[in-house]
């Protein structure tokens, strides 16, 4: 799926059910649905710049079937239940992610359910959790989260814990991320979190860039470098 978009299904409507052994979605969005954004069964999932907002329901539902899941440049926003939802095991690599204003009081930025683990390889990395109903991220089982290495992710004003049972990285940050102005979905960061996430900065051309956390980067000046710019689908 390429720079497609679902939205305002009603009943057990989902934007995208994703259930084959296979599935990409670039530049994609789910959103105002009464159940999940994007509920995931399969085997592979690889999706960059995918918003999921406005529903009822989680954002994005993640089963990998003991398979892989990556997933990079994404918004989880103002979704009911939870920006995301981990429900089978497999390896994830999940890179920088936005994931905030998911406000039900039981609302996890990322909730990784009972008895589910993630495999040898898995990373969480340059990701934003901010002001989630509940925690930033919430692993049911201590035991969990022993094949994930998650480090450079800033965790902020979550109603609950920033993190249940994961360790913080060396790199994590309680920094606001100064989201330019969230109620219109504009989620660049401020000052605060550039050049925070990994590798930070960098040579680039006649400029020096910047990998900061979070799927929108920040935004410089015409002369300046960035990393990676999020657009909208």
């Amino acid at each position: 799926f390429l720079g497609c978009r679902a939205s305002n299904g009603t009943g057990l409507c989902r934007g995208f059910e994703l259930t084959g052994s296979y599935a990409v979605l670039i530049d994609c969005e789910a959103d105002t649905h009464v159940d999940i954004g994007v509920r995931m069964a399969g085997t592979t999932l690889v999706a960059r710049g995918l918003w999921c907002h406005g529903n009822t329901s989680y954002g994005m539902q993640l089963g990998s079937s003991n398979g892989l899941v990556m997933l990079v440049d994404a918004l989880m926003t103002d979704n009911s239940a939870g920006g995301m939802n981990m429900t089978a095991n497999g390896t994830y690599v999940l890179h920088n992610l936005t994931v905030a204003n998911n406000l039900g009081a039981t609302s996890d930025g990322l909730l990784v359910n009972t008895g589910v683990r993630f495999f040898a390889g898995s990373v969480l990395y340059n990701s934003i959790f901010s002001g989630n109903g509940r925690d930033g991220v919430r692993v049911t089982d201590t035991d969990g989260v022993a094949g994930l290495h998650a480090d450079y992710n800033g965790f902020y004003g979550n109603s609950g814990a920033a993190r249940t049972n994961i360790v913080a990285g060396a790199h994590d940050t309680a920094l606001d991320p100064q989201f330019v102005n969230a109620a219109a979905d504009d989620y660049a960061i401020g000052a605060n979190l550039k050049g925070l996430g990994w590798p930070g900065l960098f040579p680039g051309g006649l400029t020096t860039g910047s990998l900061d956390m979070g799927a929108v980067q920040r935004a410089e000046a015409a002369a300046g470098g960035s990393g990676w710019i999020w657009r909208m689908p």
